[in-house]
């Protein structure tokens, strides 16, 4: 388990995943490598404090048909 400065730890899963997680324990990231999973946690983070919280719009879809 990597600890990064007072931000989030990185895991790796029994199942060769990463996860990021918030000091808290909360999972920010899963990823199948632990730079993108780093990469990502820090993007991810960094947007939340720009104050992007949410998506700004959001998609629905139905399939139509026999399957």
């Amino acid at each position: 388990m990597n600890k990064m400065p007072d931000c989030f730890t990185i895991e790796k899963t029994s199942f060769g995943l990463y996860i990021s997680r918030s000091e808290e324990g909360k999972e920010l990231v899963t990823s199948a490598a632990e730079e993108t999973c780093r990469a990502m946690t820090h993007f991810y983070l960094k947007s939340l404090q720009d104050g992007f919280t949410k998506a700004e719009s959001s998609y629905a879809s139905t399939v139509g048909g026999k399957l």
